[in-house]
């Protein structure tokens, strides 16, 4: 039975569906915005998320650690300019991604993909398969973070109620 792979497709969508509801809380004003006018804007978290699923559903596709090459990133910032087409790139490299944790035999979930050395340590079929989840949860943190530094202060959840602060 295949525990894991279920397991990690249901995170990555519960994740996925939590970074789109971050996203469509944020004002068309401030989804360009930058803090401090020099860090990322929730707009180009987004994108780093739709890539960062496309690049393990790859790794996973092709059984092989790889990066995305540099262009990917360039070509997504440059065509990816609103909120609606980052949000369908998100949701199509999300299904690919989920597509390719389900051809991962129960046998392959424990294999080690070598990792070159600059990249970190080695990962585990098992590991890949939840990378972009964790991506994904971290990004949500960031974009929240930022509602509140231009003065979103409602707690907005896809587990719980709005809830508006006082």
């Amino acid at each position: 039975m295949k525990h894991v792979q279920t397991l990690a497709v249901t995170l990555t969508r519960q994740a996925a569906q939590a970074l789109t509801l971050a996203v469509e809380a944020t004002p068309d004003d401030r989804l360009a915005w930058q803090p401090l006018d020099q860090g990322r804007s929730i707009l180009q978290q987004l994108i780093d998320c739709a890539l960062a699923n496309l690049k393990w559903a790859l790794v996973l596709e092709n059984r092989a650690y790889s990066r995305l090459p540099r262009a990917f990133g360039d070509v997504a910032e440059m065509s990816l300019t609103t909120r609606e087409a980052a949000l369908a790139r998100l949701e199509e490299n999300v299904d690919r991604l989920a597509a390719a944790i389900n051809t991962l035999d129960d046998d392959e979930i424990g294999r080690v993909l070598p990792v070159p050395a600059e990249d970190g340590v080695d990962l585990t079929m098992a590991e890949a398969c939840l990378s972009a989840y964790w991506n994904m949860v971290y990004h949500e943190g960031q974009i929240r973070y930022i509602q509140t530094l231009y003065g979103d202060m409602a707690l907005q959840s896809a587990y719980l109620e709005t809830i508006v602060a006082p």
